[in-house]
C-alpha cells in the first residue's frame, strides 16, 4: 500500500509568520508534510521525465 500526504497549501496558507516559525520547529506539523509531499512529487516528476527522454532515443 502506498504512503499517501493528505495535505495542500490551502492547509497551511492561513498561517501567519510566528505560525510557520513554530512549524518549522516541529517536525510532524503540517508544513512539513507539505514539503516532504513536494518533494516527493519533485521526484517523480523528474524520474518520469528522464525515463521517457531515455526511452525516445
Amino acid at each position: 500500500m502506498s504512503r499517501s500526504i493528505h495535505v495542500t497549501y490551502k492547509d497551511i496558507k492561513h498561517l501567519s509568520v510566528t505560525g510557520l516559525a513554530e512549524s518549522a520547529k516541529d517536525p510532524d506539523s503540517l508544513f512539513w508534510q507539505w514539503s516532504r509531499k513536494l518533494g516527493i512529487k519533485d521526484a517523480v516528476t523528474r524520474h518520469r521525465k528522464q525515463t521517457l527522454k531515455n526511452q525516445k532515443k
